[in-house]
C-alpha cells in the first residue's frame, strides 16, 4: 500500500537484482491504482506515471456517488485519501471533485483531485489493459455494474479491459454484456476458488499474494485461466510469485518490478558459446563438454541465486536441495519457469561477506542423468570476487577457485 507522507521522488532503484529466467509468456506489470507507491492513488498523476513507465496494465477502483457519478476511489469514504470526510455514496460528484486528493500523500501533490471514470479512460491509452475494480454494495450493485459496462462500451474499451469484482457484481455486469471479461475477487473459500471462478465463466484470477502457490497457478492454467496476484512490492515476494508461474503481478511500485524483469534483457539466456558462463571450459584442468558445462553453470548460478530468492530449479533438474548459510531449499518445490539466475555484478553488490553454498542435486537430459554436488564459498567483498571449494558434475570435480 502507498504510504502517507512518502516523498514523491522516493527511489524504486534496486540495490541488486536476481533475474528470472526468460518466461514462456511475458509477465504483465499491473500498476495498482496507478503508480501508487510514488504518487497519490487513483489520480491523474499516478496514472500518468504508470503510462510513462510503459506498464502493461493499470488497476483502478470505481465507486458510485450519491448522484450516480462513477468516481475513482478505493475506500468507501473520502477520509483517508483527501482533505474531506464522508461516504462516497453520501456525497455528490461535485462535492467529491472539489476535494484535495493529493496532499494526504505529499504536499507536492497539493490540489490533485479525484477523477470520474470517463476522465481516466481519456488519460490511459487504449493499449494499456484496464483492470476495473468495481466497488459495489447491495444498495447499488444493480446500478454501478451495468453503468461501468456502458462507459467501457461507449469508449470502445471492452476489448482490452475486464471487470474485477465479487461474484454477485460480475453476474450483474455479464447480464449487461455477456462478452465482458471478468475477474473473480470472491477468493474465499480458497480451496475451490479456481473451480468456482471457472463455473461463472471467469478467465482471470486475482488471488491474494499469500494464497498464491504453484499448485493454484497450475490448476488455473490447466483450465485456461490467467493468474495476477494482488499484490507485491518487495523484491523477494515478486520473485516468489514469478517462481509460481503467475501471468502478472499487481504492484504499487511498477518500476521496481520492471527493473527486476528487465535485468535479464541483455542476457542471451543460454551458455551455447561459453561467453556468459560462470565457469570456463578448462576450469581446474578438467575439460567439460557443452552439455555438462551448461549444467555446471546453471548449478553455480542457481546456488548463488538462491541466496536472494529462496528457490528455483536447475534446468531439467530431477530433484535435490541446496543449503545457503544453513537455510535449506528443496528444488522440487519450484516450477521450471521459476528459475532464477545471478544478475552478474549487480546482484553481487548485495554480498558483503563470504557465504557458503552446499547442495546435492540431480539433472536429466538426453544423455541420461547425473549428480551435481555444490560445496563452495563466495566472497563478493573482495575485488575481484573470491571463490573457493568445489562443484562436482557427474563425477567431474571443478576447483571453483579458478572461476573466470
Amino acid at each position: 500500500m502507498s504510504q502517507a507522507g512518502a516523498s514523491p521522488d522516493q527511489s524504486s532503484e534496486l540495490p541488486g537484482a536476481v533475474c528470472p529466467e526468460t518466461h514462456k509468456r511475458p509477465l504483465a506489470v499491473v500498476a495498482h491504482r496507478g503508480a501508487s507507491g510514488t504518487h497519490p492513488e487513483n489520480t491523474a498523476v499516478a496514472f500518468a506515471e504508470a503510462v510513462r513507465l510503459g506498464v502493461e496494465s493499470i488497476e483502478l477502483d470505481v465507486h458510485r456517488s450519491a448522484d450516480g457519478g462513477l468516481l475513482l476511489i478505493h475506500d468507501g469514504t473520502v477520509d483517508r485519501t483527501s482533505d474531506g470526510s464522508g461516504r462516497v455514496a453520501g456525497l455528490t460528484t461535485a462535492e467529491i471533485l472539489a476535494l484535495d486528493a493529493g496532499s494526504w500523500f505529499d504536499a507536492t501533490f497539493s490540489g490533485e483531485r479525484f477523477l470520474v471514470f470517463e476522465e481516466a479512460l481519456d488519460l490511459i491509452p487504449d493499449a494499456v489493459r484496464l483492470n476495473v475494480h468495481v466497488k459495489a454494495y447491495d444498495h447499488d450493485r444493480q446500478l454501478v455494474a451495468p453503468e461501468v459496462v456502458d462507459v467501457l462500451a461507449a469508449a470502445g474499451r471492452l476489448d482490452n479491459a475486464f471487470m474485477a469484482a465479487d461474484e454477485a457484481t460480475l453476474v450483474c455486469a455479464r447480464q449487461r454484456e455477456p462478452s465482458l471479461e471478468v475477474c473473480n475477487l470472491s477468493v474465499t473459500p480458497a480451496d475451490d476458488y479456481v473451480a468456482r471462478s471457472e463455473r461463472i465463466g471467469c478467465r482471470i484470477l486475482q488471488p491474494g499474494h499469500g494464497m498464491t502457490t504453484k499448485a493454484l497457478v497450475d490448476d488455473a492454467h490447466a483450465r485456461g485461466m490467467e493468474v495476477n496476484p494482488f499484490f507485491a512490492d518487495e523484491t523477494e515476494e515478486m520473485l516468489r510469485l514469478i517462481g509460481c508461474g503467475v501471468d502478472g503481478i499487481l504492484t504499487n511500485l511498477p518500476e521496481r518490478l520492471q527493473q527486476l524483469l528487465a535485468c535479464n534483457d541483455d542476457d542471451d539466456g543460454g551458455a551455447d558459446d561459453g561467453a556468459d558462463n560462470v565457469i570456463g571450459p578448462d576450469t581446474g584442468g578438467v575439460t567439460l563438454d557443452d552439455q555438462v558445462l551448461e549444467q555446471m553453470n546453471a548449478a553455480v548460478e542457481q546456488a548463488i541465486g538462491l541466496l536472494f530468492v529462496g528457490g528455483g530449479t536447475v534446468p531439467g533438474a530431477g530433484g535435490g536441495q541446496i543449503v545457503v548459510e544453513g537455510s535449506t531449499f528443496r528444488f522440487e518445490d519450484y516450477s521450471p519457469d521459476g528459475v532464477f539466475i545471478l544478475a552478474g555484478a549487480l546482484a553481487m553488490d548485495l554480498l558483503a561477506s563470504p557465504i557458503t553454498v552446499k547442495g546435492d542435486l540431480t539433472f536429466e537430459n538426453e544423455e541420461g542423468e547425473g549428480p551435481i554436488v555444490v560445496d563452495m564459498t563466495i566472497d563478493a567483498s573482495t575485488d575481484p570476487i573470491t571463490y573457493g571449494g568445489t562443484v562436482t558434475v557427474d563425477g567431474e570435480v571443478i576447483d571453483v577457485a579458478a572461476l573466470e
